[in-house]
């Protein structure tokens, strides 16, 4: 504020962020930053006269440049209050607010939080000189109460730091120079808190801010009001009040507050101990009517802090050391229309009118636009159409958190976009007061409508929040011109539908094992069903009933899965799955269930179909049962899925006393078992086979004689141990069967026939297994023929899992076999009451899980932790002797993972390596192996393959075994994950953590490589690139191959290592590692690319380590190789790109659509554009050179023909389409560029016209025939073309054929007709030339020129004549009529030739 008199009023538009008001955007100006100052009580001067103030209007656009327009400065407001005396009873204890700038316009910040209220009306009070009346000042703009306009009294007094009082009309006399010195000081206070000065927080502090000059604080007009005497009147009279209305401009309903500036002086004074302090009242008037808009009064006294002084004046102050002041928003807003904002008028009053203790001073008088805004988000901005989103609205409040209420909006969803079934509606905001709050939502609704809203005082923001949905897939837009609202209109919330995956389910029966026999198809989610189905009737083929198409989660694995329901207790059905996502098959299998990863992508569309074939009955190999044979040779089938009893497949064997080492062959046609004998089960009296008859299970036992059952080793001595074990290799179905002894597992393979040392079994060898007395187990299969063998502790304590290599097995010749070894732990997590003690027997799932048994219960667990899998079933698989079970089997695969070690070369012969298997949390190692002697290459010692569990995460780790030299970082590592194949992970740190893919039976195989120097690394780049060997883009899906050869005395070896083929990423790379077996060792490269349709190799261009290589390039099948000329050492770096082009194939074809020519009278070419362009096709129509020749793409290729008969000309231009009939666009000057890979035709089309002479004599004779006339048709001038001539023939209905000539289409002939017979005299006449038309008719021609027909079109013209009559005689024997005509005739010849040459003579003739 500056002491100039000019006017003191602003009014501001509403902004343009606020609908329905105004638009006034007025620039701040910043305050200068002030700095303390003790001026001197100033000199008295004689004041200024006062000028007129005139109000400053509301601006339009166009005016609000204008320099007598300024906002306020952005003024700081008090630290938040509490006063250090409390308010009397019933008073507010109101504080001032902070950080609140006076803006000009409605900021755009984010939701919940506030921001600032614009600025619509000020009053600074500097439009006058000081000391000056309120009631008179700007053209009595203002009035008051009497008592507050008792300016002798010093009430309605405006006045500055500077002012001279007069001796009287102000504040008293001149001797009262305390209180004038009291009103100058809070003028003074109010200009220091304006231009930023921060207040003190003790009375005995005060700040002293104030500067002077024009712009300084002590310039400052404020409206103080010290009420110096008359004792108390009455209360709430008017401090101050507007006389007319502020001149508000809206156009639509606003929420309004107001703030003032206050200071008070005597804020410690409590006369006769009342507190007197000034409460200030703001209120908004619209004629009559008064909208308070303050619940609390303003009351300065109670800031923290904001206490100030000035600098000392001649009397002083009084007894008051500070003044308190700061900036104060009132805490209600009112609602006001456009019109009652139009006429509202502004008032401060005073709850209190006490003289004493009651010394205040206001400035900068304000009305905001504190209208809250509304946003609205969606709570993803990516969903699936189908799927309910949640739609939040967010009330904000202006950051004055003044109390706004009853607000209202209603927002029309964006089409498409409804109210969800379960709407859901919730949120904080409520009701306050006022209109009941209410939110109308219905589902399917297609609009959200608010009312009653409230925002209680101090309230931040609330929100509401409502399910939307949009039943098909699109992008919906919610913006500013969907909401209808007195609310600040939201920005745009954009809400994008995708279309949903979704899965079906289907069903193909190829026939019904037995009548009845139905199937229940069923979607999971974990272990939750979503969607179920079950056919019904007896056709085969693709059944009526299907799970979905029901919507899935993007990127979530789902397990489908069908249920047989049937009679029979075997499986009767073969049965295999196919997903499809269109024409990929993404997931297969052989089983009744499996998992189907859902592809992380809009609209996956999966069709999974089941399909089953009635087969001879077998046990089911799909891991939904198992299978557990108990003492007397009974078999049960344990259900994987259920805690129900299982179902007896086949009762008690005849003969069978002691029945273990049960084995099921790999499809689960039979099964085998062995009934042992002798103490221990030492022997076997002997074998049951299990087959199955029509459609169960049937048990025959065959007993040994003599020494069969005996369990010899190959020199025929007896080995001890227990029988507990049995398994059937799946490949080639032979019973292998197992003896527990202290310290390993014996090996034997049952054979049909006896042995020398007349035994039927074969002593394969011993598994070292660390077995203790009491130690039971069992063996088992995986697919692949390696076996595994089981050992717990009799508590369970000690469990261990053995894995033994199928070429280990086949290996085996009676001595030690190799193994691979879990870390022994307890198992955990069974059933209270029912601990798996006495293990017995172990079946596997194709998940990875284990079953393992003991006499009457069973249990899944984790064979990388022992841990049960959650929420797994417990199941009871026997009872008492005889029904208690001895062992386990099935025919399902385990997943699997092995780790191998590759040593590339070792540092120190004494270098070792430990390898190790972890999973589990924490993180335990659960198999290791070190690696012993020193060859190099693939090391005997292994993990694995030992059982894993999919969709589970383990851990791969190396470290240098006890007694190495060297450090493991003296070696380079690379490991390689492979899954059935393809690899999956690959890395060159020290360990890896591996999740097992979700595929039932996957086998996983980890390998580290190391070398003993850097390796080096090689990189292949495909590009592509146009003819003109620009636009070089790298390109992903090739595939690309690297091998290395070994320089004579070095090792090379290159990863990937199982197969050396990789596929290009996004960036067009590849990468492989070529691992040496010594610093000083190397080895040569070649790289290679496998061609794909559509492109031609145009250049291969080697570096290795940065220098430029000579490679020899050869093409072998579809591979394109190239040979890297350079050794490459560890640590180089081999770069090599390959340049491909797109090419395309390009024939032309000659098409004659009328006439009889050959195409291959006509040349036809593609001419290429581009002199680096591939030779386009030229030569005949109809030829080779012109059939399937390669070219390049996306080039132009202008397309011409050349020769051909000149009767023909080109119809049309040319036209190009694909091999599927898409059509290739054609330049109007004939250019044509192809798509990479296309098989394009492009055809031009050539035709003449025929022209039909014919000839008609009316009455002819002989002599006068058609024949005697030739016609003849003569074209204008043109190379190639000639005249033709025909004999006259008359129009036959049939055609004319020997009549009619090929003529060049449009091209002008003149048609003409002679006697056949030169010199022969008829005596004839030719009557007209007539064509004829398409009905038949004829009409005559003016001119025997004429145009020919468009090609493919025929004309059919005759000349007309008849012979000349003799002359007639008269009959009275004179001269015959005919001979008056001729002669007349003559005679009028002669007279125009006479006319016509006397005509030229004149014209040409001389003056004589």
């Amino acid at each position: 504020m500056t002491a100039a008199a000019t006017t003191t009023v602003v009014v501001l538009a509403l902004s343009g962020a606020a609908p329905g008001a105004a638009s006034a955007t007025v620039p701040p100006t910043d305050a200068p930053e002030p700095s303390a100052s003790s001026s001197p009580d100033p000199s008295p001067a004689t004041p200024p006269p006062t000028p007129e103030p005139t109000p400053r209007p509301v601006l339009e656009d166009a005016e609000q440049a204008s320099p007598t327009v300024t906002a306020p400065a952005a003024e700081p407001t008090a630290s938040e209050p509490s006063g250090p005396e409390a308010p009397a009873p019933g008073e507010s204890s109101r504080q001032a607010t902070s950080a609140l700038a006076a803006a000009s316009d409605v900021s755009v910040l984010a939701a919940g939080v506030p921001e600032a209220p614009a600025q619509l009306w000020l009053e600074d009070f500097e439009g006058s000189a000081t000391p000056a009346q309120l009631g008179t000042y700007a053209s009595n703009r203002y009035t008051a109460a009497a008592f507050w306009l008792s300016y002798t009294n010093c009430n309605g007094v405006i006045v500055n730091y500077t002012a001279t009082f007069p001796a009287t009309g102000f504040c008293g006399a001149a001797t009262d120079v305390v209180p004038r010195n009291q009103v100058r000081r809070m003028a003074d206070v109010l200009g220091q808190y304006r231009l930023g000065v921060v207040g003190g927080t003790t009375n005995t502090t005060p700040v002293n801010g104030s500067t002077s000059g024009a712009s300084g604080s002590q310039a400052n007009r404020a409206v103080a009001a010290l009420t110096m005497t008359g004792g108390t009147t009455t209360a709430n009279q008017t401090l101050i009040e507007s006389a007319a209305a502020v001149g508000l401009t809206a156009t639509a309903d606003r929420y309004y507050a107001a703030s003032v500036d206050v200071a008070e002086d005597s804020c410690s004074a409590r006369p006769g101990g009342v507190n007197n302090n000034s409460r200030l009242d703001v209120a908004l008037v619209v004629g009559t009517t008064v909208s308070p808009l303050t619940a609390a009064p303003v009351i300065a006294c109670n800031v923290t802090g904001g206490r100030y002084t000035s600098p000392t004046l001649t009397g002083g102050f009084g007894t008051e050391t500070s003044v308190r002041a700061g900036r104060f928003f009132t805490d209600r807003a009112v609602r006001l229309t456009a019109t009652q904002a139009a006429q509202a008028r502004i008032r401060v009053s005073n709850q209190i009118s006490a003289s004493d203790g009651n010394d205040v001073a206001i400035d900068n008088l304000r009305i905001v636009d504190a209208t809250p805004s509304l946003d609205k988000a969606f709570a993803t901005d990516v969903g699936t159409a189908g799927t309910p989103t949640t739609l939040t609205f967010t009330v904000t409040n202006t950051a004055e958190l003044a109390a706004k209420t009853d607000w209202n909006f209603t927002d029309a969803l964006p089409q498409g976009l409804v109210v969800a079934p379960t709407p859901a509606v919730g949120g904080t905001c409520a009701n306050v007061t006022g209109t009941a709050f209410s939110v109308q939502a219905g589902a399917g609704a297609t609009s959200v409508v608010v009312t009653g809203g409230d925002l209680a005082a101090n309230a931040v923001s609330c929100t509401i929040t409502v399910n939307v949905v949009a039943p098909a897939p699109g992008t919906f837009v919610n913006g500013p011109a969907n909401v209808t609202t007195v609310l600040n209109a939201p920005e745009s919330a954009t809400f994008v539908a995708e279309a949903p995956a979704r899965i079906t389910i289907r069903k193909n029966v190829t026939g019904r094992a037995t009548v009845g026999d139905q199937f229940r198809l069923a979607l999971s989610l974990g272990a939750t069903e979503v969607a179920t189905a079950t056919t019904t009737g007896a056709t085969t083929g693709l059944q009526t009933a299907q799970v979905g198409p029901v919507n899935v989660t993007r990127g979530s694995v789902y397990t489908i899965s069908e249920t047989i329901v049937s009679t029979a207790t075997l499986n009767t059905y073969t049965t295999s799955y196919q997903c499809l996502r269109g024409t990929t098959t993404i997931a297969t299998g052989t089983s009744i269930s499996g998992p189907i990863t859902v592809p992380n992508e809009a609209g996956a569309e999966i069709v999974c179909t089941f399909t089953n074939t009635p087969q001879t009955a077998s046990l089911y190999c799909d891991g939904t049962y198992y299978y557990a044979v108990r003492t007397d040779g009974s078999i049960v089938q344990v259900s994987s899925t259920s805690t129900a009893a299982p179902t007896q497949l086949v009762g008690a064997v005849t003969g069978a006393t002691d029945v273990n080492a049960l084995g099921v062959n790999g499809d689960g046609t039979r099964a085998m078992a062995i009934d042992r004998t002798g103490t221990n089960g030492v022997n076997a009296g002997g074998i049951i086979n299990y087959a199955i008859v029509g459609s169960a299970l049937q048990g025959t036992r065959t007993a040994f004689t003599g020494t069969q059952g005996s369990f010899l080793d190959r020199t025929g001595a007896s080995l001890d141990g227990t029988i507990i074990a049995g398994a059937v290799d799946p490949i080639n179905g032979r019973l292998v069967v197992g003896k527990s002894v202290v310290g390993s597992v014996r090996l034997w393979e049952y054979t049909p026939t006896t042995l020398n040392n007349g035994s039927r079994f074969l002593y394969l060898g011993q598994v070292a297994t660390g077995t203790t007395t009491g130690e039971n187990g069992d063996i088992s299969f995986d697919a692949q023929g390696n076996l595994h063998v089981v050992q717990t502790a009799a508590d369970s304590s000690s469990v261990g899992m053995f894995s033994v290599t199928r070429e280990a097995l086949l290996a085996a010749s009676g001595g030690t076999i190799p193994a691979s070894a879990t870390v022994r732990r307890a198992l955990s997590g069974t059933d209270t009451g029912f601990a798996l003690a006495a293990v017995n027997g172990m079946a596997f799932s194709p998940t990875g899980v284990v079953y393992l048994g003991n006499a009457t219960s069973a249990y899944q667990f984790d064979p990388v932790t022992w841990v049960r899998v959650p929420n797994s079933p417990r199941a009871t698989i026997g009872t008492t002797a005889p029904s208690t079970a001895t062992d386990l089997a099935g025919c399902a695969s385990p997943s699997t993972i092995s780790v191998e070690k590759n040593v590339v070369g070792r540092l120190n012969a004494l270098d070792q390596f430990r390898l190790a298997l972890s999973g589990g949390s924490p993180l335990a190692e659960s198999s290791v192996a070190t690696t012993t002697g020193t060859a190099t290459g693939v090391q005997a010692a292994r993990i694995g393959p030992t059982p894993v569990q999919i969709n589970t995460s383990v851990t791969i780790s190396e470290t240098m075994a006890t007694g190495s030299v060297s450090p493991l970082t003296a070696y380079t590592t690379v490991y390689e994950c492979w899954a059935d194949g393809v690899r999956i992970l690959t890395g060159t740190s020290k360990s890896a953590a591996i999740t097992i893919p979700n595929r039932l039976s996957v086998g996983v195989a980890c390998t580290f490589t190391n070398s003993p120097a850097p390796f080096a690394t090689v990189r292949v780049t495909k590009l592509v690139e146009d003819w003109s060997g620009g636009n070089r883009t790298p390109t992903a899906g090739w595939t690309m191959t690297t091998t290395a050869t070994a320089t004579t005395g070095s090792t090379v070896s290159v990863l990937p290592a199982r197969d050396p083929s990789q596929v290009t990423g996004a960036d067009g790379t590849a990468t492989w590692q070529v691992l040496f077996g010594g610093a000083s060792q190397r080895g040569r490269v070649t790289v290679a690319e496998t061609a794909q349709s559509g492109f031609r190799y145009q250049s291969l261009v080697c570096t290795v380590n940065g220098t430029a290589a000579s490679t020899t390039v050869t093409t072998v099948g579809n591979q394109v190789r190239g040979a890297i000329n350079v050794d490459v050492a560890p640590g180089g770096v081999v770069e090599c790109v390959y340049a491909n082009r797109p090419v395309a194939t390009l024939s032309l074809v000659k098409n004659v659509s009328f006439g009889g020519a050959a195409p291959s009278l006509w040349q036809l070419a593609a001419t290429r554009s581009l002199s680096t362009a591939l030779a386009g096709p030229s030569g005949a129509g109809g030829s080779g050179a012109v059939t399937a020749v390669t070219v390049s793409a996306e080039t132009p290729y202008r397309l011409s023909e050349t020769g051909g008969p000149a009767t023909y000309v080109q119809v049309g231009g040319w036209s190009c389409v694909t091999a599927s009939g898409a059509v290739v666009p054609v330049t109007t000057a004939g250019d044509v560029s192809l798509t990479r890979g296309t098989d394009v035709t492009c055809t031009v089309t050539n035709a003449t016209a025929a022209l039909t002479l014919l000839k008609n004599v009316q009455s002819p004779s002989t002599g006068f025939v058609p024949a005697t006339w030739n016609l003849t048709a003569t074209p204008a001038a043109l190379s190639g073309l000639s005249a033709t001539t025909v004999s006259g023939a008359d129009y036959a209905a049939l055609g004319n054929p020997t009549s009619t000539i090929s003529v060049r289409p449009g091209h002008t002939y003149t048609l003409s007709e002679a006697l056949a017979q030169s010199g022969a005299r008829l005596a004839y006449r030719q009557l007209r030339l007539e064509v004829r038309q398409p009905d038949g008719s004829w009409t005559a021609v003016t001119s025997p020129t004429i145009t020919a027909p468009a090609a493919g079109q025929t004309a059919v013209y005759r000349f007309v004549n008849a012979p000349v009559s003799p002359p007639v005689l008269p009959l009275t024997g004179g001269t015959s009529s005919d001979a008056f005509v001729v002669g007349g005739g003559a005679l009028l010849v002669l007279a125009i030739a006479i006319a016509v040459w006397q005509r030229r003579r004149r014209k040409g003739g001389s003056v004589m």
